[in-house]
């Protein structure tokens, strides 16, 4: 069946699909599909986003991902006398793994999240330019943005003393 499938994946690169999901979030769950399978840039950046998914036994919720470090948080979350909790999480680093309990994972996520404000209350009170910061979230416009974007990079990189020439299709 396996050389069959890769045959197929070879000569056939597309095939048609059924799924049959929950009337609730069916909506979500099309647009969620439809991004993942497109065949650009994108598709691949929301396929990379959530192939961690695969190597673990139960869903990840969420992830912590530094340098040397990597925290994730396994689901569903629990609700035990009005006291939320994951159902654990695992922490890899120097190559090692930890598990930690529910409580332990509760702990250290309000810890990382008090960090995390505190960092990003520390940007924000530092570039306080009026252009950058709206009430609403203010939505990209891609055919505009991502050449800003793409501009601004080349832009840094040449600043580091890097010879720096703009990425294929921009």
């Amino acid at each position: 069946m396996k050389f069959l499938t890769r045959f197929l994946d070879n000569f056939f690169p597309y095939r048609k699909l059924t799924v049959r999901v929950p009337i609730i979030g069916s909506h979500l769950t099309k647009l969620m599909i439809e991004r993942l399978v497109k065949d650009d840039k994108d598709g691949k950046a929301y396929r990379e986003s959530i192939f961690h998914w695969l190597f673990a036994e139960r869903p990840i919720i969420e992830r912590f991902i530094g340098n040397l470090y990597l925290f994730q948080i396994e689901g569903p979350i629990l609700d035990v006398s009005g006291l939320e909790f994951p159902f654990g999480s695992q922490l890899r680093a120097d190559c090692r793994w930890a598990n930690l309990t529910p409580g332990e994972t509760r702990e250290l996520t309000k810890e990382l999240r008090i960090e995390i404000d505190r960092i990003l209350l520390k940007w924000m009170m530092t570039n306080r330019d009026e252009s950058k910061t709206t009430i609403d979230r203010k939505p990209r416009k891609r055919e505009f943005d991502d050449h800003v974007a793409v501009n601004q990079m080349v832009s840094f990189a040449c600043q580091s003393g890097l010879k720096a020439k703009f990425p294929d299709g921009y």
